[in-house]
């Protein structure tokens, strides 16, 4: 009889061990995917600013560009597009997109020297970089915070958590324009 006691005090113990150990990992997990979409919150403010840029880049690029029509359409239809994006996520491809996107504008750029000696371009392009500077100092903080996220959700037990609650690895944000 004491023996049986004893042996359901053992199991409660471990169950109660085992259970507060998984409500831990689950509340350590929840506690990182925060920590990435409020530092996403902080990169967000500024890719709003290169947005808001964006329309009068490419109507100044479109008299000289004629060519590269394609390029300055996918530029307005991604802006579009990461607009509606509901999940940071979906914004992060976007914007990695978008990034790709505009370095080749300026890369194009080059090849018009009408364009790259108009003013209007010239502080475009100025104004760019500075956004894409302060994105830069940004990113490294959400960078961070999903590898740690990454990290977590690969590493035991909060990798059968989740499993179990359909948690993924989240995109790294690849932002910066060179140009």
């Amino acid at each position: 009889m004491v023996l049986t006691l004893a042996l359901y005090t053992a199991a409660a113990l471990v169950v109660a061990g085992v259970g507060l150990y998984v409500a831990g990992a689950y509340n350590q997990v929840v506690s990182s995917n925060q920590e990435a979409d409020r530092a996403f919150r902080n990169v967000d403010v500024s890719l709003k600013q290169r947005h808001d840029e964006i329309p009068a880049l490419v109507e100044t690029c479109r008299g000289y560009m004629g060519h590269e029509k394609n390029v300055l359409e996918t530029v307005t239809s991604l802006r579009l597009q990461i607009r509606g994006a509901g999940d940071v996520d979906t914004k992060v491809v976007a914007e990695n997109a978008l990034t790709e996107l505009l370095s080749r504008v300026f890369a194009l750029a080059e090849s018009y020297p009408d364009l790259k000696a108009n003013e209007l371009f010239l502080s475009l392009h100025k104004r760019l970089t500075d956004v894409e500077n302060e994105i830069a100092d940004r990113r490294e903080l959400f960078n961070a915070s999903v590898m740690g996220y990454n990290i977590l959700i690969e590493s035991f037990p909060a990798l059968m958590l989740a499993r179990i609650f359909g948690w993924r690895a989240r995109p790294m944000l690849s932002l910066g324009i060179t140009g």
